[in-house]
């Protein structure tokens, strides 16, 4: 028989958690030695060398693959070698395993995933429980089930009410909580003061559900999903964010990158391919579910595509609230837009960047007004721009682009204006490099004719917007053109400073 494996250092669940190099996931794992090797020996009816499985599941899910066949393994191996406290940190990697990696982990066929999830039903972890020589207190079994009540959770978003489940360990776990609760003697008549308490089960379930910060957050998870299945967003939004968001610090990093993995690249896809449609619960209900993935509450792009969504969609009370939720974290931690992801992934990328610095710097509460919002034909033009806007949030620049230059120009300011309208729906339609041309052009334009003289503030407006860009595009250039665009931006930053410094000082 193998000696038993050392206890796992207070890290291992993070070497769980983390992503592999080349593949997110690794191969599929059925076809190494090592895999075999376990798969064999639990399959034996005795004398099973369960600190071989338990060691080799936990080196192959931290080097090879994320796989359920071996997190299965390893929970069975963990309560026999290390009784309740081997299968309490069992379910907690398995609880981490579905959590980061459920897309892309294997097998990754739903035939081969519910075989998987069928040894979570294996009768030995109620055995290796009851012969656990670690006392069952109540604190032990409240963290059970906790991990037991996740796991189910996830497990039934997933895949719905017919599941796999923790079937006969998630009763045994049950059964023994029951057992200690409180109990009133017999033959003592409850005092009025107990009479008038509530009744000790319900109080015992509600300490339990409160005594940790998973009970916390399995609470608040069915709060939010009861809210966005009954239609009430708003509220379902702030529990989220609250969630993810409420206790969230400055991560560590070296020069801008952390250790943080970066979400899975398929979850933008798939909420663009959602926003497509024109159903607002199915876009929320995507888009509030990526927030739960690992990373994507430190992914702001995932805020920047469901704001853009809520205002083509007439949700202007939603679209607020996603904007000012985010300006919350963003306040306390500026340094956030800075920082970068383990693979050099920005946690705003270019668009998303701009569309935040526009906001933080004119004021999120600010009405929007179009450029050209002046004289008789305000509404007409406030329309045409609008729609203008509408069109670019969804990539159709072209005809963007042609609404404006529809708008007839009378003076050489409103052609400035219109200029710089067209501008901004680059930048609104993702397209930052075509807007540093359009606003660079600009800019040799009003210097030239001396618009600093005679409109300080459209100038300052011009040259503000152009920074924007730089400052964007700068985070996400490399090398020399990066060197460029640094240099650039300082140059423009002290002609601000010399054309209006009280503009330049609340901007800068």
């Amino acid at each position: 028989m193998t000696p038993l494996p050392p206890k796992p250092n207070p890290e291992w669940l993070l070497d769980i958690a983390r992503p592999l190099q080349d593949k997110v996931c690794g191969d599929d794992p059925r076809y190494l030695d090592a895999f075999q090797r376990i798969k064999e020996e639990s399959d034996k009816l005795r004398d099973v060398d369960y600190a071989m499985i338990m060691a080799t599941c936990r080196e192959l899910l931290a080097k090879e693959a994320k796989d359920l066949r071996i997190a299965g393994y390893y929970l069975v191996a963990a309560a026999y070698i290390e009784g309740l406290p081997g299968l309490l940190d069992g379910l907690k990697m398995y609880r981490v395993l579905l959590q980061n990696f459920w897309c892309d982990c294997h097998p990754q066929s739903a035939s081969g995933r519910r075989a998987a999830l069928n040894l979570l039903a294996n009768p030995r972890l109620v055995a290796f429980a009851e012969r656990s020589e670690t006392p069952v207190s109540l604190e032990i079994l409240v963290n059970l089930h906790q991990e037991i009540d996740g796991i189910h959770l996830f497990l039934t978003e997933k895949l719905g009410e017919e599941t796999p489940r923790l079937s006969r360990l998630a009763p045994w776990v049950e059964e023994r909580l029951r057992r200690l609760k409180p109990t009133t003697p017999k033959g003592d008549p409850p005092s009025q003061a107990t009479a008038q308490q509530p009744a000790p089960s319900d109080t015992t379930e509600s300490t339990q559900e409160l005594n940790s910060e998973h009970g916390v957050e399995f609470l608040t998870r069915q709060i939010h999903k009861y809210l966005l299945n009954s239609g009430d967003f708003l509220r379902a939004l702030a529990y989220s964010r609250a969630l993810r968001w409420g206790k969230l610090a400055l991560p560590p990093h070296d020069q801008g990158r952390t250790r943080i993995p970066a979400p899975r690249a398929s979850g933008l896809t798939q909420l663009e391919n959602t926003l497509t449609c024109d159903s607002l619960d199915q876009a929320l209900t995507c888009s509030e579910n990526l927030f739960f993935e690992p990373g994507f509450q430190l992914l702001f792009d995932l805020q920047f595509h469901l704001f853009q969504y809520l205002e083509a969609n007439h949700q202007p009370d939603l679209a607020c609230f996603v904007r000012n939720a985010l300006r919350a974290p963003l306040d306390r931690h500026p340094e956030l837009l800075n920082l970068q992801f383990d693979d050099g992934r920005p946690f705003a990328g270019t668009e998303c960047l701009l569309w935040i610095q526009q906001w933080q710097t004119s004021g999120v509460n600010s009405p929007s007004r179009g450029p050209l919002n002046e004289g008789p034909d305000e509404i007409s033009v406030k329309t045409l721009v609008d729609d203008a806007m509408q069109l670019a949030k969804r990539k159709k620049l072209p005809e963007a682009l042609q609404n404006i230059q529809s708008l007839p120009c009378q003076t050489e300011k409103q052609r400035i204006q219109k200029r710089l309208a067209e501008a901004r729906l680059c930048l609104t339609a993702g397209k930052a490099d075509m807007a540093e041309v359009v606003l660079a052009d600009m800019q040799q334009y009003i210097l030239a004719h001396h618009l600093p003289l005679w409109d300080p503030a459209l100038a300052v407006a011009v040259l503000q917007q152009r920074l924007t860009v730089l400052q964007a595009l700068e985070k996400a250039s490399p090398g020399e053109r990066k060197q460029h665009l640094t240099q650039q931006r300082h140059e423009l930053r002290q002609l601000l400073c010399k054309i209006d410094v009280i503009s330049a000082a609340a901007f800068i």
